[in-house]
C-alpha cells in the first residue's frame, strides 16, 4: 500500500483510495493529508470532496469538515439525499462546536425531512434549548411525544425551557412523577 504514491505519484485516483482505506480502519486523521493530496492533483474524483469532509467530521475538525460540506451543499440538486445528508452533516458540524444557533435551522430542516427520526428530535431540541430557542424546544417536544410519548429526555427538556420562560407552574408539571 505504501507503495503507491511512488508507483502512481501523479494518481488522484491512488491518493483517494489510499484515504478510503484509511477512513475504512477509522483512521481518520490518516486519510486527511491522502484525500487533501488526491483533491491537489485532481478534484474532478467524483465523492472525493464528500469523503475528505466525512473524514475531517470523524476527526473532529468540523470547521475544516464545514469548508467542504458548504461547497457541496449548494451544488447538490434540491431535495436530493446528497442535499439532506450534507443539510445534517453541517448541521451537526456547528453542534460540536457549539454554535447551537447556527446549527439548529439545518438541524430544524434535517428532522423535517425525516419525520421518524427521534435521535434527530432530541438533538434538535438540545441545541434549541442551548441556543435559548425556547419556544422552538416545545414545538420539538411535542414532535417527540408523537413518536415516543414516554420520553424523559424531552420531559427534561420542556421543563428546562418552560422554566426559562418564566412558567414555573409548567416547569414544575414537566419535573413531577405521573
Amino acid at each position: 500500500m505504501a507503495r503507491v504514491p511512488q508507483v502512481h505519484p501523479s494518481s488522484s485516483e491512488a491518493y483517494a483510495h489510499l484515504g478510503l482505506l484509511e477512513a475504512r480502519q477509522e483512521r481518520y486523521e490518516d486519510a486527511v493529508p491522502l484525500y487533501r493530496r488526491a483533491l491537489d492533483l485532481d478534484s474532478r474524483v467524483p465523492g472525493l470532496r464528500l469523503n475528505l469532509g466525512l473524514a475531517l467530521f470523524k476527526a473532529g475538525e468540523m470547521k475544516e469538515a464545514l469548508q467542504e460540506f458548504y461547497p457541496l451543499l449548494k451544488s447538490a440538486p434540491p431535495s436530493s439525499s446528497d442535499m439532506q445528508r450534507l443539510v445534517i452533516l453541517i448541521g451537526m458540524c456547528y453542534y460540536g462546536l457549539e454554535e447551537y444557533t447556527k446549527a439548529t435551522p439545518y438541524i430544524k430542516e434535517a428532522a423535517a425531512s425525516d419525520p421518524q427520526n427521534l435521535p434527530l428530535r432530541l438533538t434538535l431540541a438540545h441545541s434549541c434549548l442551548w441556543s435559548k430557542q425556547y419556544q422552538c424546544v416545545l414545538d420539538t417536544y411535542h414532535e417527540i411525544l408523537m413518536l415516543n410519548a414516554e420520553s424523559a429526555e424531552a420531559d427534561m427538556l420542556a421543563g428546562e425551557a418552560l422554566d426559562e420562560l418564566k412558567n414555573y407552574a409548567g416547569a414544575i408539571e414537566q419535573f413531577a412523577p405521573p
